[in-house]
């Protein structure tokens, strides 16, 4: 018979094991934002393992048809770029939030890059709004919660848990419905379309008490 103490610390091993997992997944959902086709399909590949270890398996299973997709259509990353770099679907989130002159946006994304400054972090290469800017912030969020229950630090676990939720709520929760909704308006790219809607799914289940 398990005492009190073994179940406590079996709780907190399934709680870490889960931040860690779901910070793995909202890193490769990052990295698939990308012109780089190699990249893409292994981030792909590891993000379906990274599903079903998160029990995520209904979610894992479309990986294999988005891979199928790749294969037949070799041009999945000009459609990237006709449709995110030259195109009207923007993958900021200031763009979702306000006009697009309004002075505003500046305060956004000073406000983002005040959640990297606070943890130590510095954006690079893209602005600090870009969507797979927020989803590596939050990625990095759950791996530091799990490190600091692992040490038992209840403060610092209370710190960065906030952050991540009001992180969320404030930002990326609060935009990326727009932007799928921008997708299934602006193109019928049959792997972009299932990608998105993959995103939302992907989202909806990590974050589903935190809205």
């Amino acid at each position: 018979m398990l005492s009190r103490m073994d179940i406590d610390v079996e709780s907190i091993r399934a709680e870490v094991d889960k931040l860690i997992i779901y910070g793995r997944v909202l890193n490769l959902l990052a990295r698939c934002f990308t012109q780089d086709l190699d990249t893409l399909v292994s981030s792909l590949r590891e993000l379906g393992e990274a599903l079903r270890l998160a029990g995520l398996e209904s979610y894992s299973d479309e990986i294999g048809n988005l891979l199928g997709i790749i294969e037949k259509d070799t041009s999945i990353i000009e459609e990237y770029t006709r449709l995110f770099e030259f195109g009207d679907i923007s993958l900021y989130e200031s763009d979702y939030i306000f006009d697009v002159t309004s002075p505003s946006k500046l305060y956004l994304k000073a406000d983002v890059s005040g959640f990297y400054k606070a943890f130590g972090l510095k954006h690079s290469g893209d602005l600090p709004d870009h969507i797979s800017a927020e989803l590596e912030f939050l990625s990095f969020l759950f791996i530091k919660e799990a490190f600091a229950l692992m040490e038992g630090d209840e403060d610092k676990v209370g710190l960065v848990r906030d952050a991540r939720v009001k992180f969320w709520r404030e930002h990326l929760g609060s935009w990326y419905g727009k932007l799928v909704e921008k997708v299934r308006e602006k193109t019928d790219n049959e792997y972009y379309l299932r990608f998105f809607n993959l995103l939302a799914g992907i989202l909806d289940s990590v974050f589903k008490d935190m809205s």
